[in-house]
């Protein structure tokens, strides 16, 4: 505490192993402290209960009576890695008039919880005008991203983090490129994107393809990152045709001040005409990485 202001912060998952009794004293203290609160996070951890290890497998997790407070009308930050747990209730939000950044997720290898409560908030039908950064860890519906341009209209930067390529219903997630991207497009102010999806579509160029739709998008960004999580060891071998497409997108973007296109797997006649044409054309802000490793640095 500092400065007038308060803060709770690091309140982690080890915390479950010291008791129900010692949530519900969490849970006693955030409410006393609730309308000053400035910032309050809840972070993952590794740990073992019961001999078992919690992350990603929460079948071990015994139920608690830990209850977050109502009204945190000075909160700024809110950061929730573990909303299996410490769950938000239905209108949460609507007391967090003063929010800049939202981060929640969701570390359960079928999640449920993260996409409810943005299902919430669009359906709450109100703007949250001060929100800037918005992470998301575990959505697995792209439309709510659409919905949410509505209630954060002055989102600056967005981080989408989607790791399973299941959802909770064990059914294959719809989060992907060519849904993804495009319901981003009617963030006018948004400056920042940073993408992490299960999968991309099979053909490198279609993924250039897919961003070259979404081109208006993309030059309005200062930055953007896109990668995926699924390894590929087939390289692609661009055609003639398939080069002039992803050199009108790497022009695109020449003017953002960074861009990472991770897990780009090229072969190495694609990547020697490559690095010419980023070269003659003094493209060097725009990183293309596979396994790894810059381009440029690859032998």
């Amino acid at each position: 505490m500092g400065g007038g202001k308060l803060q709770v912060d690091d309140i982690q998952l080890s915390d479950i192993t010291r008791g129900d009794d010692y949530l519900i004293a969490i849970s006693r203290m955030l409410n006393q402290l609730a309308t000053q609160l400035v910032k309050l996070r809840f972070l993952s951890n590794v740990i073992e209960y019961k001999g078992k290890s919690l992350f990603g497998n929460f079948d071990y997790i015994p139920p608690t009576r830990f209850k977050l407070p109502r009204m945190m009308s000075k909160l700024r930050l809110f950061r929730n890695d573990l909303v299996d747990i410490f769950r938000c209730s239905d209108d949460l939000f609507e007391s967090m008039s003063a929010m800049e950044t939202l981060l929640i997720g969701d570390i359960n290898r079928h999640p449920r919880f993260v996409n409810k409560i943005l299902r919430n908030v669009c359906s709450a039908k109100m703007i949250w005008p001060t929100l800037r950064n918005l992470r998301i860890v575990e959505l697995h519906d792209p439309q709510l991203l659409e919905g949410l341009q509505e209630a954060f209209p002055n989102l600056v930067k967005l981080t989408v983090d989607t790791r399973h390529a299941a959802d909770f219903r064990r059914l294959n997630t719809t989060m992907k490129l060519p849904f993804v991207l495009p319901a981003c497009l009617g963030w006018e102010g948004l400056k920042h994107l940073n993408l992490a999806l299960p999968r991309y579509p099979e053909k490198i160029v279609d993924v250039i393809k897919i961003l070259l739709d979404c081109k208006d998008l993309l030059t309005q960004l200062k930055t953007f990152q896109i990668t995926k999580y699924e390894s590929c060891s087939v390289y692609s071998d661009l055609t003639e045709g398939e080069l002039d497409l992803f050199k009108e997108l790497l022009s695109a973007m020449n003017g953002m001040e960074e861009v990472e296109l991770c897990q780009f797997y090229l072969s190495q006649r694609t990547v020697k005409t490559m690095l010419a044409f980023m070269k003659t054309n003094k493209i060097s802000r725009i990183r293309i990485i596979q396994d790894g490793k810059i381009l440029h640095d690859i032998d």
